[in-house]
């Protein structure tokens, strides 16, 4: 197929050669459109891993939330007298003794 391009500046050929390594002007358009084409695959599986990586991201963000939130939690369930914590939850801490865990004199 013949194609013809005219009113090509100069410059712009001497790029395209310098960059597909071409001889001519022809072969350096020819290369180009490759090149393109084979940049534009790259790019559409480059958008397609990026969309997972920020659904991946996004969900290690909420396991994170979860986690800091539960980590809270707990901390302020370590603050409370022992005596306080069995009348908040159903089971309690009957079987815990503050006074034989002890540590120090």
């Amino acid at each position: 197929m013949l194609v013809k391009i005219q009113d090509v500046p100069e410059d712009l050929v001497q790029t395209l050669k310098e960059i597909t390594g071409a001889q001519t002007g022809s072969k350096a358009f020819l290369e180009a459109a490759r090149l393109m084409l084979r940049l534009d695959q790259i790019t559409d599986k480059q958008a397609t891993e990026l969309a997972h990586l920020r659904a991946e991201v996004k969900q290690y963000r909420q396991l994170l939330q979860m986690l800091r939130q539960g980590s809270q939690d707990l901390a302020e369930l370590a603050a409370k007298d022992p005596k306080t914590i069995e009348s908040d939850t159903d089971e309690g801490y009957a079987w815990w003794d503050p006074e034989e865990t002890a540590v120090g004199p």
